[in-house]
């Protein structure tokens, strides 16, 4: 059937619709720039109002007012950073996603470097996700200072002193004006052996006590010293110095109370008394002086004096996170229970049903307790961050299985998640876990088959557990040719080589990197087998010592030890 044709439009009619048509158009374009405009003055409005609230102190209200924006618009950088600082200061381990949420929206170096501070604080050793963050910050980024104060702070957690101060010498040297890199510097040599070291930092130190910005933090390393060689008589000293600058923070006073209880010192009563009078209207001081107080023996006194708080303040973090820790010291796991079963932590849900589990297994009630764990384990799979605090929490309470099975669910829920996987197996690494490195690695490479760096890893571990062999020479093959300068491939490949008895091919690749590399602790060790391998003992020996002060995992330590035996 033919389609009729439109009944004709005079030129004029023609005129007065297109004008129409452009009018329409026009109130329609003006109406959704304007809704669109509008939408974003009301968030930008907002913004400036939940900063001020923060900056104020009106706590609660900063917090509404960014959650408000994040409905709207979850990418908006500002509210991130702001429920970030709101999290830190309740010492929610949230704030971990709130610093990495910022740093994915706006990678600059100072929110990578603010990400490493903040897993400083809420992660334990050996700290994966700031060595991770620091580690992916580009060698562009390494050339500024704040990137070396906060590798030598993570090197101190470490206790990798010679790194640290090299670390602050190359701030001083790319800032040599800023004097707090010379105040790092020293309060880290006070820790040195020589004699005339510790005192060249004391003295630099004492110069600083009267600076008006930097006093404070001059004064608290010299009561950590004093602490430290047991004068507490000096320590008194500069604490009472401390405490006159207007600097001096809450945790300087309990500081203070620690030194006038271990001297004994009769006004330490009084002082108690003044701190839980200031604590009493805010929940951070509350916490930080019951904490004190559960720590000293004195979880009755603490739980005492916060149910004599108003109830408002009682159920603010981390108010609650005190009451939990002072029944946790007296093992009170009914209590517990109970306590935790009428409250709701927002953002820490997931350590409130995970202590809760704690709480019914040590009653007996495993079943329970089993439930209330998957329940922790499902609140904090939304977040990386969150799984790794978990698989934390559960590693100290000794729960070794399900502490691995939590760090594990990171690979197999954000396989993608470089840093996050990475992460893991730095943990796993750190505490020579193999096994677990197997497990971890194989999950990554299914998920990631063309990743070169994972497939030498999972081949490496494969020759280490001597499992899975065919597919481990296969992938050390393939990544050893398709990047053949990568001196940790080559080196993988070699190691296969001498594993298949061709000891002169896997010399005849390691020789062909560097000289340089070599001398790397990780590629020493596989030099030095091959070496050992066709008689050239002296040289053999050399690498394997080299190899034996770096870390290494326990069947890499165990290749070393047996290959330096032989060769004596």
């Amino acid at each position: 059937m033919q389609t009729p044709n439109p009944p004709a439009v005079d030129s004029g009619n023609k005129r007065k619709w297109f004008w129409l048509a452009g009018v329409v158009i026009a109130l329609g374009a003006g109406l959704w720039f304007g809704v669109r405009y509008y939408g974003e003055f009301k968030e930008q409005r907002r913004t400036v109002q939940a900063r001020n609230f923060f900056e104020a102190g009106k706590y609660r209200d900063a917090h509404l007012t960014a959650q408000l924006i994040l409905r709207a618009n979850p990418r908006n950088v500002e509210a991130c950073r702001i429920m970030a600082e709101l999290t830190e200061r309740a010492r929610d381990p949230s704030t971990l996603a709130w610093r990495r949420q910022v740093a994915q929206l706006s990678p600059t170096l100072e929110n990578q470097l603010t990400l490493a501070a903040a897993a400083m604080l809420f992660e334990r050793p050996p700290y994966p996700l700031a060595r991770q963050t620091l580690d992916s910050i580009p060698t562009a980024g390494q050339t500024n200072a704040a990137y070396h104060v906060i590798a030598a702070q993570v090197a101190i957690k470490l206790n990798q002193t010679a790194e640290a101060q090299a670390h602050y010498e190359q701030a001083i040297k790319l800032e040599p004006e800023k004097k707090s890199h010379r105040l790092n510097l020293a309060v880290l040599r006070l820790q040195a052996e020589d004699p005339a070291i510790v005192t060249g930092a004391r003295a630099t130190l004492e110069q600083f006590r009267e600076h008006p910005r930097l006093g404070a933090f001059a004064l608290r390393s010299l009561i950590g010293e004093s602490l430290d060689k047991r004068d507490r008589e000096r320590a008194l000293k500069f604490s009472h110095q401390l405490l006159a600058q207007p600097q001096a923070a809450f945790a300087d006073r309990v500081q203070h109370l620690s030194i006038l209880h271990a001297a004994g010192d009769p006004a330490y009563d009084e002082f108690l008394t003044t701190l839980r009078q200031e604590a009493s209207t805010n929940e951070l001081a509350v916490y930080q002086l019951a904490n004190w107080m559960i720590g000293r023996g004195m979880a009755e006194e603490a739980l005492e004096w916060i149910e004599g708080l108003p109830a408002d303040l009682q159920t603010r973090q981390p108010v609650p996170k005190a009451v939990v820790e002072g029944l946790l010291a007296r093992k009170d796991w009914p209590k517990l229970e109970s306590v935790l079963n009428g409250q709701q932590w927002e953002g820490q849900e997931f350590v409130r049903l995970a202590l809760l589990s704690l709480a019914l297994r040590n009653q007996g009630i495993r079943d329970s307790a089993q439930l209330k764990l998957q329940a922790a384990v499902r609140a904090a799979s939304r977040r990386v961050e969150q799984l790794a605090i978990l698989s934390q929490m559960l590693e100290s309470w000794g729960w070794q299985t399900e502490a691995e099975e939590t760090l594990e669910l990171i690979v197999s829920r954000f396989p993608q998640d470089r840093r996050a996987t990475a992460a893991v197996c730095l943990t796993y690494y750190t505490k020579g876990n193999t096994t677990g490195l197997y497990r971890v690695l194989g999950q990554m490479l299914k998920a990631q088959p063309d990743d070169l760096d994972i497939a030498n890893n999972f081949a490496m571990v494969c020759f280490l557990l001597n499992t899975n062999l065919t597919q481990a020479h296969s992938l050390a093959e393939q990544v050893a040719t398709r990047s053949p300068d990568n001196s940790s491939f080559v080196s993988t490949r070699a190691f296969s080589l001498h594993l298949q008895g061709k000891p002169a091919e896997a010399l005849g690749l390691l020789r062909s990197l560097p000289a340089t590399e070599l001398q790397k602790p990780s590629i020493a060790l596989y030099h030095g087998l091959t070496l050992a391998a066709i008689g050239e003992k002296e040289q053999a020996r050399k690498l394997l010592d080299l190899a034996e002060k770096a870390q290494m995992l326990p069947e890499e330590k165990r290749l070393c030890k047996e290959a330096i035996e032989l060769l004596k």
